[in-house]
């Protein structure tokens, strides 16, 4: 009788996430090949500042209050982190959800 090999779960999850980020790498190579850069630029362009500027302060305000809820259950938990290393924590966590599938990017930083 053979022994059966047995794959342990954190071997089990490096290869998952070498599969998830190998596909991240080739679907965005894929997309940033077809992007028309004039076309792109040309319609940047277009965009209104108001709106661009009011999206972005939106955008600020959810981290900051994203970043002052992680200060409080860490805080309730007599965790001691300084809301500057936690906002810093929070936007390379976003960051890397925006272009890593599924929630190994930012959850992992997190």
């Amino acid at each position: 009788m053979e022994a059966e090999q047995t794959t342990t779960p954190s071997a089990r999850r490096h290869v998952l996430l070498a599969v998830k980020l190998s596909v991240s790498i080739i679907l965005l190579s894929v997309l940033f090949a077809r992007i028309d850069v004039a076309r792109l630029w040309a319609i940047a362009r277009q965009a209104s500042i108001l709106w661009l500027a009011a999206a972005m302060l939106l955008f600020f305000v959810n981290v900051l209050a994203a970043t002052w809820r992680w200060h409080l259950l860490l805080s309730a938990q007599s965790v001691t982190v300084r809301v500057r290393t936690l906002l810093a924590s929070f936007l390379v966590a976003n960051f890397f959800n925006n272009f890593l599938p599924s929630n190994i990017g930012g959850d992992v930083i997190r």
